[in-house]
């Protein structure tokens, strides 16, 4: 039996215009309604997800900022995982010379 379901937004999910296509849609709601529980993933902002967390309208856990930050549906932060300021300065401090 399948309890979680992780499906990546861009190019995944939705299609290469960026719309969630009804098929996605519907299995995404069926998925639901048997107890699954729904992660949306991406490399992105939570704001790149509202689109899809609206039209989707379900219960939904949100990974985003590729993993960092955990959030619901509704935009609640879950958990977040940040690099330490000097682990953060440090990688910005050698990467100087590339564009």
């Amino acid at each position: 039996m399948i309890r979680l379901l992780a499906v990546d937004i861009d190019g995944t999910l939705l299609d290469s215009r960026g719309r969630l296509p009804a098929v996605h849609k519907d299995a995404m709601a069926e998925a639901a309604a048997s107890g699954v529980i729904l992660a949306l993933v991406t490399g992105r902002s939570f704001h790149f997800t509202t689109h899809v967390t609206s039209e989707l309208d379900l219960p939904l856990t949100v990974i985003v900022n590729n993993g960092a930050v955990v959030k619901n549906s509704a935009g609640v932060t879950l958990m977040r995982q940040l690099l330490p300021r000097e682990t953060a300065l440090h990688v910005l401090g050698s990467v100087e010379g590339f564009d």
